[in-house]
């Protein structure tokens, strides 16, 4: 089994070029993409796999160049939908998720505490502290979930909060979207960060506490 060092986890997660840091690079990778624009905004909002634009039956309020390699949103209506294509056999910290349409981050916070380890809002509310933002920006790769597209651009930020919890409080899931729950000691957590055992991401939030907290790994 490999071991891997701190940038190494950074890099796992964190691996699509700059453009300020590798302009030439960088270029050659998003010219093999197709851009995704909505229309009355000039600004590029994302990137999206040839075979996903190819293989794909439009609708009439999207237009495609292929010459140009463009998509162009028109304007529709769109449903909330709620697809847990998340990853597998990893490790997570103990509870977090995506933001929905409307919510605050903090809002979000209150949603997953109660809905995947079973904590009360209000002790979440009166207890979680803003410790900032992570962000990255990914390369989907074949640890992805079953049916997700590899390559897949992800430019993403997670927002951080701390929530020190009673020592009698035994997290328990809800929604079921978690396993199981482990009580582990920071030599615990630097063994499985070393082995890779989290979801990249995560393990890029566990880097940020290590820092934030002058653990040394």
């Amino acid at each position: 089994m490999p071991t891997y060092t701190n940038l190494d986890l950074v890099k796992q997660c964190d691996k699509f070029p700059y453009p300020h840091t590798e302009p030439e690079v960088y270029a050659r990778e998003v010219s093999t993409y197709f851009k995704f624009h909505v229309e009355g905004c000039d600004s590029v909002l994302g990137f999206m796999l040839p075979s996903v634009v190819q293989g794909f039956q439009w609708p009439d309020f999207w237009s495609v160049d292929y010459e140009q390699k463009t998509v162009l949103l028109r304007g529709a209506n769109f449903e909330e939908r709620n697809e847990n294509m998340g990853w597998r056999d990893e490790l997570y910290p103990v509870y977090g998720g995506g933001i929905a349409s409307g919510d605050t981050p903090f809002e979000s916070i209150l949603r997953e505490a109660t809905e995947e380890a079973s904590f009360s809002k209000d002790y979440v509310s009166k207890n979680a502290k803003c410790c900032g933002v992570v962000s990255y920006f990914d390369v989907r790769d074949e640890r992805a979930a079953p049916g997700a597209e590899i390559g897949l651009l992800q430019p993403e930020c997670i927002y951080v909060y701390d929530l020190e919890v009673p020592e009698d409080f035994v997290p328990r899931p809800e929604d079921m979207e978690a396993e199981d729950f482990r009580l582990w000691g920071i030599p615990e957590l630097q063994m499985a960060l070393r082995n890779g055992e989290f979801k990249t991401n995560c393990a890029l939030v566990l880097l940020d506490f290590f820092i934030r907290y002058s653990i040394v790994i």
